[in-house]
């Protein structure tokens, strides 16, 4: 068999299947080309959420999860399970960057500044790792500045109201006090609008906000009187606060990484460029994840990366491969995709599209999957490289908005965009590998409240394998049900996409990857 030149897998962000009707925007949306590649070549669903990519049982999928169990061929757990098993176990107090935190604090009669993501759905920081650490500061009567971000997008998007009042009332008459909040837009911002996050540490660290108020509740009241909701709440100085001094410390205590590299960032790195800071003090740093390994910083529970991953194995067999996405999907198909590692793998090319500057996806369904597949068709066109990996980004970022016509929008342009793609590829004799990274389109809302979903689901996704050669032929679960991918049992996971990918190529499969070829 003939290596085919080029592979293309496109990864489809949000895109899930399931049997029912209600909310579920894909089988609301006119999708022609999607519905052709099921019934004509081997398609099948695959689990994509909980343990399945490295997430706690039970837990909606992630993009991020999502495209590094695609990239790794293995399911890889990250730094939240251990965490979690260190709160199991009691012993936060014991870990040694904590225990030199509190010496240093305690020398310099500093403050601990802990900054975090206050949210009902912990995908990017467990509130019991906050209270342990909140405990261990009590014990020691350590002032605790704590700089909250607000969700609202994969939690409700006024459930920051009932944690603030919760926390309020935890920490009332304690050494420990709420300094500033800000909503997720401005505090996690990691697509380099860099405005936004200038804002948020000014308020943390500079005490310096347009917005200042008595109490975390009454900004959260005050902001929404004007229907600017968690996501979105401008960076609030709280109270009387000082700005950060020497001898201070800062904790983040975030979970998953990669959304709070920007703030970071403006804190620790010496040369910080991207906005005008003063001098940073003389500060402690720790966070509990490994946040950058050239971030200057103690990590609690430091990363244990993967060695192996799909780009690796392209790389080292002298293979070219390009990756394109628009900014909001960009980290996922290199740093994610790669395993975690920023650095492009030799023979790695990367193309990345500016997401459009609007206040709410839904007023750009499409978002940038024009330009996207522009550049697709034209690298296949041109022929250079042998693999091009591409995301689709605008089902899921658009789901975020709960407007259901421009998210049935946002389907069919991915569907227009595929059917280009395909066309392109299929000229060549190429092959095409489409895979959803995590399921959310196919049910929008809450089944326990009824509201607009905020995180991802527990359903597959579909994967397809389409190429000349492959048409008519099932797939190992065997056709899909009336061509419904939502009524066909799960053929295997996301960690099986790569060693498929491997097959088909004609390379050799690791013993590190774990997942088997699906065909």
């Amino acid at each position: 068999m003939t290596r085919p030149k080029p592979l293309v897998l496109v990864t489809m962000s949000g895109v899930g299947v399931s049997p029912t009707m209600d909310g579920n925007a894909l089988r609301q949306a006119k999708m022609p080309t999607f519905s052709r590649l099921i019934e004509t070549y081997p398609a099948m669903a695959l689990h994509a959420a909980g343990t399945s990519v490295g997430l706690e049982e039970g837990y909606g999928g992630s993009a991020q999860a999502g495209h590094r169990t695609i990239g790794l061929g293995s399911t890889w757990f990250a730094s939240s399970a251990r965490i979690g098993e260190a709160i199991i176990r009691g012993t936060i107090p014991q870990a040694p960057v904590i225990k030199r935190l509190i010496r240093s604090v305690k020398a310099s009669e500093g403050a601990i500044h802990v900054v975090t993501l206050l949210s009902s759905a912990e995908w990017y920081a467990r509130q019991d790792a906050l209270e342990a650490l909140i405990a261990v500061f009590e014990k020691d009567q350590l002032p605790v500045r704590l700089h909250l971000i607000l969700d609202g997008i994969d939690a409700p998007h006024e459930r920051g109201k009932e944690l603030i009042e919760r926390l309020e009332e935890r920490i009332a008459g304690s050494s420990v006090a709420i300094a500033s909040v800000c909503g997720r837009r401005y505090g996690m911002d990691d697509t380099a609008h860099w405005d936004q996050t200038r804002q948020a540490f000014e308020a943390m660290f500079l005490s310096r906000s347009p917005e200042k108020h008595s109490s975390a509740s009454h900004a959260l009241a005050a902001s929404y009187a004007r229907e600017i909701y968690d996501d979105a709440l401008v960076p609030t100085v709280i109270g009387s606060v000082t700005p950060w001094k020497d001898g201070d410390a800062v904790l983040f205590c975030h979970t998953r990484p990669f959304a709070i590299r920007q703030l970071a960032a403006a804190c620790v790195l010496p040369e910080f460029t991207s906005f005008d800071r003063p001098s940073c003090p003389d500060i402690f740093y720790a966070s509990l994840v490994e946040i950058d390994k050239d971030y200057p910083m103690h990590v609690c529970f430091p990363a244990l990366l993967p060695e192996v991953c799909l780009g690796r194995c392209f790389s080292d067999a002298g293979l070219r491969q390009l990756r394109i996405a628009e900014t909001e999907r960009f980290a996922h198909i290199t740093v994610f995709f790669n395993g975690m590692q920023d650095e492009a793998f030799a023979g790695e090319d990367r193309m990345i599209f500016s997401s459009p500057h609007v206040s709410s996806y839904d007023q750009a369904p499409s978002m940038s999957m024009v330009p996207v597949t522009d550049a697709v068709v034209k690298a296949v066109a041109e022929g250079h490289y042998d693999v091009i990996i591409a995301n689709l980004a605008a089902p899921d970022i658009v789901a975020r908005s709960g407007n259901e016509e421009a998210i049935i929008e946002a389907c069919e342009s991915m569907d227009r965009c595929l059917a280009r793609i395909v066309e392109a590829v299929f000229a060549l004799e190429g092959m095409i590998v489409l895979v959803g990274d995590r399921g959310r389109v196919e049910s929008l809302y809450d089944p326990a409240t009824g509201k607009v979903r905020r995180h991802g689901t527990t359903n597959p996704v579909p994967c397809i394998i389409a190429s000349h050669r492959h048409e008519g032929l099932k797939a190992v679960s065997g056709d899909a049900v009336g061509g419904d991918l939502g009524m066909t049992a799960p053929a295997g996971t996301l960690a099986d996409v790569a060693p498929t990918i491997l097959k088909l190529m004609e390379l050799p499969i690791p013993k590190e990857m774990t997942g088997r070829p699906l065909i």
